[in-house]
């Protein structure tokens, strides 16, 4: 595989595991609360912390490769 197809996987595992994570320690909260679980906001957690987990391991790579 070339660096261009590990930086894209990189990426993309970066942004799934953070969304993921995130979406999960939000739920967890929501049900300390006593919040029942919705499955559109546990997706729109994913979704948008994802975005911008992908975009900041975007930057670290981009920044390290210019070393």
């Amino acid at each position: 595989m070339d660096l261009k197809n590990k930086q894209i996987k990189a990426i993309l595992i970066g942004a799934l595991i953070g969304g993921l994570v995130y979406a999960a320690l939000m739920t967890l909260f929501d049900y300390s609360y006593r919040q029942d679980f919705s499955i559109g906001k546990f997706s729109a957690n994913v979704i948008f912390f994802g975005i911008f987990m992908g975009w900041l391991t975007y930057y670290n790579i981009k920044k390290q490769s210019k070393k």
